[in-house]
């Protein structure tokens, strides 16, 4: 299995675009914060006002996946690109988790 190098901070990233106001990318419309587990695998990334999620998974020394999904309010193409292609899994995740703190 391969798992991301350090550490990812899931702290709302903000970016400027010209002409725009500041837009927090870790926050969906609503203003409630993103929750999902993808996001220790996945960047934010905004671009001409649409929402992606680049993949962060190191496929190769030094090299990382890549892929980019758009992403409206459903993140499971990320999920589904975690499991099929990296063998990454949510239930995976909640096991490290607990693994850690118990």
């Amino acid at each position: 299995m391969t798992e991301v190098e350090g550490t990812h901070d899931n702290s709302d990233t903000e970016i400027e675009q010209p002409n725009q106001k500041r837009i927090k990318l870790n926050e969906r419309r609503g203003g409630s914060k993103v929750r999902s587990w993808i996001w220790k695998y996945f960047e934010p990334n905004f671009k001409e006002g649409v929402r992606y999620a680049v993949c962060k998974v190191e496929v190769v020394v030094g090299k990382e996946c890549g892929k980019t999904y758009k992403i409206g309010t459903s993140t499971s193409n990320c999920s589904d690109h975690l499991a099929n292609i990296h063998g990454i899994t949510q239930e995976q995740e909640e096991a490290n988790v607990s693994k850690i703190y118990y």
